[in-house]
């Protein structure tokens, strides 16, 4: 039995093409046993992948701006680094920090008045 998409050999009890992956089922379920003689020719189909005769032209991909890192467009924001805000927290818990013990040193001086 051959296949009817591609012409590949296949067994009898076989479903699909080996090498197309037709549904051979199908062609059975439409058709009754026909005998080799009776069935008609199938014509030589392309096989999917193989060469054509006429090369084809590669394709360039299409050209896209590539902005350079830093470059940011027009109106673009660039995001906040995590790095950054730790740094002004801590800065910020350091200032407050030296505001309090401050604010102790000079409540506990004793006044000489």
């Amino acid at each position: 039995m051959k296949c009817p998409l591609c012409g590949q050999e296949a067994e009898q009890d076989d479903l699909f093409c080996g090498n197309c992956g037709y549904n051979l089922l199908q062609d059975r379920e439409q058709a009754p046993e026909e005998s080799p003689a009776e069935a008609a020719p199938v014509p030589d189909a392309p096989v999917i992948g193989a060469p054509s005769s006429t090369p084809l032209e590669p394709s360039l991909p299409a050209r896209t701006a590539v902005l350079p890192a830093g470059a940011a467009g027009p109106g673009a924001k660039k995001p906040v680094s995590t790095w950054l805000i730790v740094l002004l927290v801590a800065l910020l818990v350091f200032l407050c920090c030296c505001c309090v013990a401050g604010l102790l040193w000079f409540v506990n001086q004793p006044s000489y008045y």
